[in-house]
């Protein structure tokens, strides 16, 4: 996942990893982090679950870990509720 410096347009990297693929990654209201979906290819799972992804530092936690492939998250204002669609 790559990040711009929006004053100097310096593209720089968040989260790298050989892995796993992010997917639609929205932030949280106190701009700390984003509530992302990812695949993790070293699991053989081709189902996207959910996760964190702290920023600035690009550690990443797994919410999720079932069967259920998600889509598009969504926070609500206050950051206490998520909400994603089940992809078919």
């Amino acid at each position: 996942m790559k990040q711009v410096d929006i004053a100097t347009g310096k593209l720089s990297d968040l989260a790298i990893t050989a892995s796993r693929i992010y997917y639609e990654p929205v932030w949280m209201p106190d701009g700390r982090g984003l509530i992302v979906p990812s695949m993790d290819l070293s699991s053989g799972s081709f189902q996207a679950q959910l996760g964190y992804l702290s920023y600035p530092d690009g550690a990443y936690r797994l919410f999720t870990h079932d069967t259920n492939d998600y889509r598009n998250p969504s926070v609500a204002a206050d950051g206490k509720t998520l909400v994603a669609a089940r992809a078919s």
